[in-house]
Formats: structure tokens, sequence, C-alpha cells
């Protein structure tokens, strides 16, 4: 079986020329291309089964400060070692700005808070935000 393509014989002709090519080249060609994808694919694998997947992947957090104040955002991408490896946003626009480790002894400790989902994560931050501003109102107040 013959296949045609239409290709150009060179960047400044115009005009189209028709190669023809056997279904069998085109076989090999595409065989190729799938044992490249798949030599990619494979190496990104090996690369990844260095971190084991953990539980905590994907979980948001809030940490917070000696005295209860929210001091990061963030959702966790990983577990390497005694570090959990987390993706940090930004208080103001909610950009990622930051990839930081942080110790395991903080993320499992009473300064740490997190959240299944990022909605419950969201709503915490807004909750937190009203009782802080409720809070300085008060304190305005006397």
């Amino acid at each position: 079986m013959i296949v045609s393509k239409v290709g150009r014989a060179d960047h400044h002709d115009k005009s189209s020329v028709t190669h023809t090519v056997s279904a069998a080249e085109l076989f090999e060609d595409a065989t190729q291309r799938s044992a490249k994808v798949l030599e990619v694919s494979t190496t990104k694998t090996k690369r990844r089964k260095h971190r084991q997947a953990s539980v905590l992947d994907g979980s948001f957090v809030h940490t917070l400060t000696a005295d209860d104040r929210l001091e990061y955002q963030g959702q966790i991408i990983g577990v390497e070692g005694d570090m959990i490896i987390c993706r940090m946003f930004d208080w103001v626009t909610g950009y990622n700005v930051r990839i930081k480790p942080l110790p395991k002894a903080l993320v499992f400790s009473d300064r740490c808070v997190i959240y299944e989902s990022r909605e419950a994560w969201l709503y915490a931050a807004e909750e937190y935000q009203k009782r802080r501003e409720a809070a300085e109102r008060l304190a305005a107040r006397r």
C-alpha cells in the first residue's frame, strides 16, 4: 500500500510537492517516535521512583507563629527524609511564590494545621482573617 503526503520542496518554493512513502516506512517512523516517547516516559518514571509517595501529598497547610498567627500557607508536594516539601503561596495574590522544605517536626506539631481539601484550607484562612479583623476593631475601641 502506498501513502502520499504533501510537503514543500524548499522554503523558497511555494508550490507543493507530493512525496510517496510506503506504509512500511510510515510504520517504522511511527515506531521510532513511540520508542522515543517511551524512553522519555520511562526516564521520568525512574526519577520519580526515588521519592516515596505520601498520604500527605496534595494536602494544604497553614503554619502558625508562637502567638497563633498564620505564618505560611502552602500545599504539600512531597516528603524527602525528615523534610516535607511544600509549594508556598503569597498571602496577597495567592500565587505560588516558592518551594519550601518544612521539618516534619513542625508539620506534625500544634503549630501546623493540615487540610484535606483546598476549600477547607481557604475557608479556614477566611475565618482566621475575620477573627483577626474583629479583634483589631475591638482593640481600637478600647
